[in-house]
């Protein structure tokens, strides 16, 4: 152990030495002062196995599944891959991507956040994939050998039908974005409410919500000034208590927006199905608007 740890000194070294800099040289500021300064050990466990919950109902088209796995087989076939021995030692591959997988989600469940299947957050789990293959292999390996070719043809299938999905949701979510803007220049605003309040309960990719950067810049794009701030109904306590306040900079769009207790608008998201519509084709999108009473105090 000696003779390896002086041998790899400085893969050992090297991240201890980036988290000191990044901690003591690049501290975060302003609108993200204290962004993954802290360490949350209380509560360790409880998110670590929220990572998974969404990984059951994950999103495969089975449809898609039922013309990929014929393709993903014939091109197995092809490949003439040898699995009739052991590619890997099951139990070891399975104890080491167990290692690597719980190695890969500690620096992130430690600062309290949570890799998920979903959401942005899903970007947490960036160092995720090597323990995910070790595992999947070390399963493969237990597997009797006239099976093996069924395993992995299905698991290819499964990733790329996955893959799809996420593909199509993304292609839909950016036609509605395109959709709305559309609509947001019809809108009608009277009394000129600066504060927009969004009721969208229609579908977006990744199962996310619209971040309030997301509907101001809609604004900014519509309207061509930083005088607007958008934000989903659900953050409207959080508005009126002045917590987004440190948010109407230019690096969030609303570098003029002031915070203020006149009337705000509350505009209804709606999907609209064409006619004859089938899965790939583009929905359109309806904004209704009414004035609503702004409970934020100045």
């Amino acid at each position: 152990l000696l003779h390896l740890f002086l041998r790899y000194t400085p893969f050992l070294v090297l991240p201890m030495a980036f988290w000191w800099i990044k901690r003591s040289v690049w501290v975060p500021h302003g609108a993200y002062a204290g962004y993954n300064q802290n360490f949350y050990w209380d509560g360790l466990l409880i998110r670590f196995s929220r990572s998974f919950d969404d990984f059951l109902p994950y999103e495969i088209h089975w449809i898609h599944l039922l013309f990929l796995l014929p393709a993903v087989w014939l091109l197995l076939r092809r490949m003439q891959l040898d699995l009739t021995h052991k590619l890997v030692l099951p139990f070891a591959a399975l104890g080491i991507g167990a290692v690597a997988l719980i190695l890969a989600m500690f620096p992130y469940l430690i600062v309290g956040h949570i890799p998920t299947f979903w959401e942005w957050t899903s970007r947490h789990q960036l160092l995720m994939p090597l323990g995910g293959a070790l595992l999947l292999a070390g399963v493969v390996g237990l597997l009797p050998n006239a099976v093996r070719l069924v395993a992995l043809c299905f698991i290819v299938s499964v990733c790329i039908s996955a893959n799809l999905a996420h593909y199509v949701s993304v292609w839909k979510d950016a036609n509605k974005q395109e959709k709305i803007l559309e609509a947001m220049k019809k809108l009608p605003n009277p009394t000129g409410a600066k504060l927009y309040l969004f009721d969208d309960k229609t579908p977006n990719a990744l199962r996310r919500h619209y971040r309030q950067y997301e509907w101001t810049g809609m604004l900014k794009r519509v309207h061509g000034d930083e005088t607007r701030f958008g934000i989903g109904i659900q953050e409207a306590p959080n508005y009126a208590k002045g917590e987004y306040d440190k948010l109407f900079v230019a690096q969030y769009l609303a570098s003029a927006h002031r915070r203020t207790g006149t009337a705000a608008l509350l505009v209804e998201v709606k999907k609209v199905r064409p006619e004859n519509c089938r899965s790939f084709c583009a929905s359109n999108y309806e904004l209704h608007a009414k004035l609503v009473q702004n409970e934020a105090k100045p």
